[in-house]
């Protein structure tokens, strides 16, 4: 009797070394018997690679597969992890790290203005822009480039000495600048006007960014106009500056001023009959939301909280005692103080991230966290158009440094330049009421230590251990905003990445259907109806039918009080 067969191994060497023996058994019994039983197997072994024959090859290529495939890589990969980012680009879509000399160099290469890094850089900022503005800069005085049209000159000026403030009004007379620009542009050629006009575009694009560096919702602008330039290919010089001016009036119309009003319709089914509301500095369409309450009776009252070296809220305070809204006018180092009474925060935004945090300007994350502590709900007030597929967690890695020297005035603007854009007393009239509203305390003491401070601080490029920082934005986290107004609804901050993936498919019918339906309720938006009233003094968003220009939105005015976003 033969043994019990052992167990089926598991292995395929084990699998295979029990076929040559299972083999060499049946040659054995084949051939002679019993005292030749040791030499089948070595004559086996021939025989028995006759049928290994065809099977060696199927043995040998996962073999000789593996060193190739191991080898590959190792002359692939460098040039694979090389040409990710050339693929992406994503020097152009990340902001520059100005402490990369090759870099800065590359940036101080394409600008036009005369910009000198500053000599007193902030070490911790070191990677963010930190320009010395010369005096000649500061008057206004620039050197001429036939590129560059005198309304964007006098727009990036306004830019320059923060005029123009705010990512709203910011965005708007960009877009209007872009828009007067396509329409006098004219190419030298049919088949060249893509080409000049992305050039001029290009230059116009980099004189704004050296005056200013452009907002999140700026660069989405941007990007919507460039989107529409491969469609231009297949239309005529005419049929294609036809459909870029009529992108741009329907981006000016439905996504900021039919925007606002929408933003200002459902923010005012959040106040009720004695709220006290408290905002931070002025934002267009917080201003709007207020309006509006008012204009239904309803009856709430506004602390407004400001802070140095802008003081915007001021320009606010102005128009809502015009209206006869009451209202409290301090500064943000009294805010722990006021927000015992306040039952609602509103407060505006320069751009909203992914993530749903929110960048405003400098000092918004403290009134929401105060309010935070106190169980006081946060609402901010946002168009759609300044939401942003970045992710940042801290307000350092991505900022804007505004100018030094502005610390040193009471009204924030530069003490070098002639002009200053806010008015550096410390009263507001009021034209309505008659009424003169002192914002200042202790006026006799306080100008008294603020003159010799700032005789300290003028002199402060020449004290080695004194350093002025001026941080304009700041970001507040998404567990200390309970709600966004958009013009798409009232929405939780951790609906932003929807609606990103929803209206950012294709930049050109990325159109909110609230703007859309609010835009045939209210008119057509054509050229010659289109309208934004972005002035302090306009409470109204509604577009008119007189057809306007640039001058709407005070490019041409030196007058025009900050136009917050």
């Amino acid at each position: 009797m033969e043994n019990p067969k052992p167990p089926k191994p598991a292995t395929k060497e084990e699998r295979r070394a029990l076929q040559e023996r299972q083999r060499a058994e049946k040659a054995a019994k084949k051939g002679q018997p019993q005292p030749n039983q040791s030499k089948p197997p070595a004559q086996t072994k021939p025989q028995a690679s006759q049928p290994k024959q065809p099977q060696q090859p199927k043995q040998n290529k996962p073999p000789q597969a593996q060193p190739t495939s191991t080898t590959a890589p190792s002359s692939s990969e460098p040039s694979t992890i090389a040409s990710v980012p050339k693929k992406g680009n994503p020097a152009r879509s990340t902001p520059i790290q100005f402490d990369d000399k090759s870099k800065s160099a590359k940036a101080a290469k394409r600008q036009i203005l005369p910009l000198e890094p500053s000599q007193k850089q902030v070490p911790l900022f070191s990677h963010l822009a930190q320009y010395e503005r010369s005096r000649a800069l500061a008057a206004g005085v620039i050197q001429w480039n036939e590129n560059i049209p005198s309304y964007v000159v006098q727009l990036g000026l306004k830019f320059l000495d923060r005029s123009i403030v705010g990512s709203t009004a910011r965005t708007a007379t960009m877009m209007l600048a872009f828009k007067e620009l396509i329409e006098e542009f004219t190419p030298s050629s049919e088949a060249d006007f893509q080409r000049e006009l992305e050039t001029k575009l290009r230059v116009v694009i980099q004189f704004i960014v050296d005056c200013r560096p452009h907002s999140l919702s700026m660069g989405n602008a941007i990007k919507y106009l460039k989107s529409h330039f491969e469609i231009m290919r297949t239309y005529s010089c005419e049929a294609a500056k036809d459909l870029l001016i009529s992108r741009i009036d329907s981006f000016l119309y439905e996504r900021i001023v039919c925007a606002i009003e929408f933003i200002a319709v459902q923010g005012v089914s959040k106040i009720k009959d004695g709220d006290v509301l408290l905002t931070y500095a002025r934002s267009q369409s917080v201003e709007a939301i207020l309006t509006r309450a008012h204009q239904q009776k309803i009856k709430f009252k506004v602390i407004i909280v400001d802070s140095d070296p802008l003081r915007e809220g001021k320009t606010l305070l102005n128009n809502l005692v015009t209206l006869g809204i009451e209202c409290t006018y301090t500064l943000i180092n009294a805010v722990s103080y006021v927000m015992n009474e306040a039952t609602k925060v509103i407060v505006g935004a320069s751009a909203v991230l992914s993530n749903g945090t929110v960048v405003s300007r400098a000092g918004t994350s403290v009134i929401a966290l105060v309010a935070n502590a106190r169980h006081i709900p946060v609402l901010v007030a946002c168009e759609t158009f300044k939401f942003s597929e970045r992710v940042q967690l801290d307000s350092i890695t991505y900022n804007e440094l505004g100018n030094p020297d502005s610390l040193l005035s009471k009204d924030g603007s530069d003490p070098d330049s002639s002009s200053g854009s806010n008015n550096s007393s410390g009263t507001t009239s009021t034209p309505a009421n008659n009424n003169t509203i002192n914002t200042n305390n202790n006026n006799s003491n306080n100008n008294s230590e603020n003159n010799s401070s700032s005789e300290l601080l003028r002199d402060w490029r020449n004290i080695p251990t004194l350093k002025l920082l001026n941080l304009t934005y700041d970001l507040t986290p998404t567990s200390l905003v309970d709600l966004l107004i958009t013009d798409l609804g009232l929405l939780p901050p951790t609906s932003v990445p929807v609606i990103l993936r929803e209206y950012t498919k294709d930049p050109s019918t990325s159109v909110p259907p609230s703007s859309s339906s609010s835009s045939s309720s209210t008119g057509t938006n054509s050229s010659s109806s289109l309208s934004l009233s972005l002035s302090s003094s306009s409470s109204s968003m509604s577009p008119p039918s007189t057809p306007t220009g640039p001058g709407s939105l005070g490019l041409s005015s030196s007058t025009d009080p900050a136009l917050s976003a």
